[in-house]
């Protein structure tokens, strides 16, 4: 006598995959499959899609000079769901796929860069949906300057000046930059500095 093996639709209770390929080996085996078409077959197995997945945004926000890319999309509802496929490209790069099963995907990144996003859904049986649009995000940056050192304080040797500070506090501090000059004069911003250094003094 033939198997008979009920399709699987999504949502409802039923063989998995690999029980019905188990059952039509099985069935090959004691000579019972009988007459099964190639379309008989192919109705056996799932092949509808999850949906496309929706509400992709990306926001950033930058921590202790650390910018920090957030990607969240909307919840597919489908019981065979198995994961999404996010693919991430930085500026006119490559593609570089992540696998997935939240909602949310969150990475460090460069500041002021420009990201893009795509997003798929992947069910149990191997079916994908497309990706959905392609959602760019800029980057946030840094705007807060450090604050202005304090303490400052300079001792003269016989050849050459000690200089030295109250270390600064920011975990992001980059550098500490001297301004040498005959005058008293404020330097402007964009004057190139004298030196630069990160401990907090200098001889």
């Amino acid at each position: 006598m033939p198997v008979s093996i009920a399709p699987i639709e999504n949502g409802e209770p039923g063989l998995s995959v690999r029980e019905k390929i188990n059952l039509l080996i099985a069935g090959a085996a004691a000579g019972s499959l009988g007459s099964v078409s190639p379309e008989e077959l192919a109705s056996m197995f799932d092949h509808d899609p999850p949906a496309v997945p929706s509400g992709l945004v990306m926001d950033s926000a930058v921590a202790d000079g650390a910018t920090v890319l957030t990607i969240a999309w909307d919840f597919n509802s489908e019981t065979d769901f198995l994961y999404y496929d996010l693919q991430i490209k930085e500026g006119s790069g490559e593609w570089v796929g992540i696998q997935t099963s939240a909602e949310t995907y969150t990475l460090a990144v460069k500041p002021n860069v420009t990201y893009s996003a795509k997003i798929r859904a992947v069910d149990k049986s191997g079916n994908a949906s497309i990706y959905c649009a392609v959602v760019t995000h800029t980057t946030a940056r840094d705007t807060i300057p450090p604050a202005m050192p304090i303490g400052f304080h300079s001792n003269a040797g016989l050849d050459s000046i000690w200089l030295t500070w109250v270390a600064n506090t920011e975990a992001d501090l980059a550098r500490y930059e001297i301004y040498e000059s005959a005058s008293s004069t404020t330097p402007l911003d964009s004057a190139t500095p004298s030196h630069a250094t990160l401990p907090n003094s200098f001889v």
